[in-house]
């Protein structure tokens, strides 16, 4: 009888873990970044790639995003929009479980949109890739 139990209260706990929607990251390389490597070659719908160092990241309590300011060390490939070396600049990101988990300091190749708040200021919003499998998730605006 106790053999049953046992068996019954692994069932629904497995049954609960598997069935909900709520993931837990498995590990290091399900992590998230929003660096990508140099030689990166697909190409995005995307309006600068640049190399940056990231200089602060504020994680926003039940917001499902990061506020990142960077300093631009290099701009790779640009469109109309003037950002040059040197300058400071806000990144926002998708934030989940399995990251990006950035701190300051780190710096890599981000590929972003960029966009403009009400008040003029620039907001780059970076893709991400995922270590294992190089899966890209698009920017969240």
């Amino acid at each position: 009888m106790n053999k049953i139990i046992h068996y019954f209260a692994v069932l629904i706990l497995f049954s609960i873990t598997a069935i909900s929607p709520a993931k837990a990251c498995r590990g290091a390389m399900e992590e998230n970044t929003i660096f990508f490597e140099k030689d990166y070659n697909s190409k995005f719908d995307s309006d600068i790639t640049a190399k940056i160092i990231l200089d602060r990241i504020i994680n926003l309590d039940k917001k499902p995003y990061n506020i990142a300011f960077a300093r631009i060390t290099d701009v790779i490939e640009a469109s109309a929009m003037n950002i040059q070396q040197g300058d400071n600049v806000q990144l926002q990101y998708e934030y989940t479980s399995c990251g990006p988990n950035h701190k300051a300091g780190d710096e890599g190749i981000i590929i972003a949109k960029i966009s403009v708040d009400e008040k003029g200021k620039i907001i780059l919003y970076p893709y991400e890739r995922r270590y294992s499998d190089n899966q890209i998730n698009p920017p969240i605006k």
